[in-house]
């Protein structure tokens, strides 16, 4: 576990841990030591470094890695560190190696806040949405399609073939046929059924989602 050396990034990221306990990780220093101290006086990540380090060194794994928050008066970061395993000539250990990982883990979280405030307004808006499968299963509804179709809630939906809510068989492969890749479809009119067969009629427009070489992942509908 003794640190045989270390790069200026590294030193530049021991000064940043510097406000936690018994964190000295330079030239000299026993890593898994000063992990241990880390640990036992309640640094989050450093039983998980230590961890890894050893399973390494051991030789139960060729490469070990965890993703950590180090908070500090002076600064808030995710590193990720890997540990891999060294051997020749005698030797055997391991090159430890921290990535600051902050700006991906940022941008996740954005992603998820935007995620969140975007099923919030489907969950909550006038119309039904809905997703189906090429096939015509739906994989997801809102409330508002459960209501106009007579569900009680968009989960007893997911997997029902849409085509179950046509009133004409055919119609929607027809549809699809006449869809021009790329473009929302102008909505129309159509007769469908509820769930308890009544007959309604509803406007529908629906366009479909495609992968980067032009196949279709899902249609997207609204009601």
């Amino acid at each position: 576990g003794d640190i045989l050396g270390v790069n200026a990034t590294w030193r530049t990221l021991a000064e940043l841990s510097e406000p936690q306990p018994s964190t000295n990780v330079m030239t000299g220093a026993n890593y898994l030591e000063a992990c241990d101290r880390a640990a036992a006086a309640d640094v989050p990540w450093a039983a998980g470094a230590a961890a890894a380090v050893r399973r390494v060194l051991a030789g139960d794994t060729e490469r070990a890695s965890l993703e950590y928050e180090l908070t500090t008066p002076i600064a808030h970061r995710w590193f990720e560190l890997v540990a891999t395993r060294l051997e020749g000539d005698e030797f055997r250990g391991a090159l430890v190696t921290q990535l600051d990982i902050t700006p991906r883990k940022v941008a996740a979280r954005a992603l998820l806040r935007s995620e969140t405030r975007y099923r919030a307004i489907v969950e909550s808006a006038p119309v039904g949405i809905y997703q189906t499968a090429p096939d015509g299963r739906i994989l997801a509804a809102n409330q508002s399609l459960a209501d106009i179709v007579g569900a009680a809630s968009p989960y007893d939906l997911i997997g029902t073939r849409i085509t179950r809510f046509y009133a004409h068989v055919g119609e929607r492969d027809a549809l699809i046929a006449q869809h021009q890749p790329g473009t929302a479809r102008t909505p129309i009119e159509l007769e469908w059924k509820r769930v308890d067969d009544v007959p309604i009629w509803v406007q529908l427009a629906a366009q479909a989602i495609t992968d980067a070489a032009g196949r279709t992942v899902y249609w997207e509908g609204f009601v």
